[in-house]
């Protein structure tokens, strides 16, 4: 498969960026959410540097930053709260179960080893995203501390702990 150029349709990188932070705050706005929660790709450069040539390039030229940023600042200035989360084991951990192996995940495909959950493997990383924001988000109103826990658990939250900063819509992305 040729990688598709943006340029000679009309897009840059930059555009691009743009075009999809305002479709995903849109989304967000026209479904209720109070947040958007996005992994934390800071460290992705540096994790990629034993991955090999191909893919070391490929995400030195993706503009993960840049798109965070435009989400960030478009869903400010609607209202919605932006926030960054660990990107350990989304996409491998199950948010029915909390088994976390590397076997559960095949490719495009999610399938819980221990439960026999499936989803789409990018789906279940959003679930996850959003588990740890409200997990994160659950630790500072119980606790105080802003840490979360080690260890990934299914949250089962009491429904009187449901104020307005923990209900409503939350858009994961994986």
């Amino acid at each position: 498969m040729k990688p598709v150029t943006l340029e000679p349709h009309g897009f840059s990188r930059g555009s691009i960026s743009d075009v999809a932070s305002k479709a995903l705050v849109n989304y967000a706005v026209n479904n209720g959410a109070q947040r958007i929660v996005c992994e934390d790709l800071s460290n992705i450069r540096d994790s990629s540097l034993k991955k090999g040539k191909d893919l070391r390039s490929k995400i030195h030229r993706w503009p993960y930053a840049k798109g965070q940023f435009f989400v960030q600042y478009k869903a400010a200035a609607v209202g919605i709260t932006f926030e960054l989360v660990d990107p350990k084991n989304t996409s491998r951990g199950c948010p029915k179960c909390g088994n976390v192996s590397a076997s559960n995940r095949k490719g495009l495909h999610f399938k819980c080893t221990q439960c026999d959950n499936q989803d789409d493997a990018d789906r279940n990383a959003s679930k996850n995203i959003r588990l740890r924001s409200v997990v994160a988000s659950h630790c500072v109103s119980t606790t105080g501390s802003t840490k979360s826990p080690e260890i990934f658990e299914p949250l089962i939250l009491d429904l009187e702990c449901s104020t307005s900063r923990h209900s409503g819509f939350s858009v994961g992305l994986g």
